[in-house]
């Protein structure tokens, strides 16, 4: 895959390889680079981590995806890149800071950003007229989040795995426009369900202990610890909860290029996927995580 990477970097029109590596980003305050460009919406803490995880690599030519940083959402703002590239995509990528869910599928919806740099859930998509979704990142039935507590939480001390009714008596937060998530909590009956729109509010919210627990992607290394604001986020060992549909790119119908974007992006996915790159990317990420397989899956 790296071959392949360089070969078509190295065969590509110079100007283009000058601005590409560089993938010049710009937040909301930064006025857009001067030649035509396609707006990437990310997170503040995604893009924090890659960045982390980035140093001074080329992203187009990352091949391993472990090490600070890595997690399912930086790798995916990285094989983005690398997808559009493989698909013939040729105009210049910036990256636009938003934190909402909501806000970034208005912004979707008006074409003021192209595409989302991380994945969403298909059927958040598909339910939008406005949007045009990827070819499949995460599958239907590949996606299991572990629950995340605190890691003094007393559910950790206990020198047994907890029964069911103890996970059951949680409380979780998470977000109604996460509509995959929210549905799936509701349906598994914890105590007590808290909404909040941003991420940072979720972790915020565990890490100053209001709510017990948060859904997140399991993460790389031997405890698989959630990294937030220096506080350490583990899951409850032996639980991981299934949600039942498929990730892809969200791309904005009103984009001027957005049917040359879709197909540049689907094309890349595809050779992306037939090196083996994503499933790569998302195992050194920690998201598809062999210590997890005999878990025991929460399903509704």
């Amino acid at each position: 895959m790296k071959d392949r990477l360089m070969t078509k970097y190295l065969a590509i029109p110079l100007w283009i390889g000058l601005i590409w590596p560089t993938w010049l980003w710009a937040d909301e305050l930064l006025q857009p680079v001067s030649l035509p460009v396609a707006v990437l919406a990310v997170p503040t803490d995604v893009l924090h981590d890659y960045h982390q995880f980035l140093l001074d690599r080329n992203p187009l030519l990352i091949d391993d995806f472990s090490g600070q940083g890595s997690r399912r959402d930086v790798v995916e703002l990285v094989l983005i890149q690398q997808a559009l590239f493989l698909g013939g995509w040729e105009e210049g990528l910036s990256l636009q800071v938003s934190d909402s869910y909501l806000r970034t599928n208005k912004l979707l919806e008006h074409g003021s950003i192209a595409a989302t740099a991380t994945t969403v859930w298909s059927k958040d998509v598909a339910s939008n007229q406005h949007l045009l979704m990827s070819a499949q990142m995460v599958r239907a039935g590949d996606f299991f989040a572990g629950l995340y507590v605190r890691a003094d939480h007393p559910i950790l001390q206990l020198q047994r795995i907890p029964n069911h009714d103890e996970v059951k008596q949680l409380s979780l937060i998470s977000s109604k426009q996460w509509t995959v998530d929210w549905q799936t909590l509701q349906l598994l009956d914890f105590a007590k369900l808290h909404s909040i729109s941003s991420w940072s509010g979720m972790y915020g919210s565990v890490i100053k202990g209001r709510v017990d627990a948060l859904l997140a992607p399991f993460q790389a290394g031997q405890d698989m610890a959630l990294l937030v604001e220096g506080e350490r986020l583990l899951p409850i060992p032996h639980y991981k909860v299934a949600l039942n549909d498929s990730r892809v790119y969200a791309v904005s119908a009103a984009f001027p290029h957005a049917k040359e974007m879709l197909r540049a992006l689907d094309k890349g996915i595809e050779h992306l996927r037939g090196a083996g790159q994503i499933e790569k990317a998302y195992q050194q990420a920690g998201f598809i995580n062999m210590q997890v397989s005999d878990w025991r899956v929460v399903r509704p």
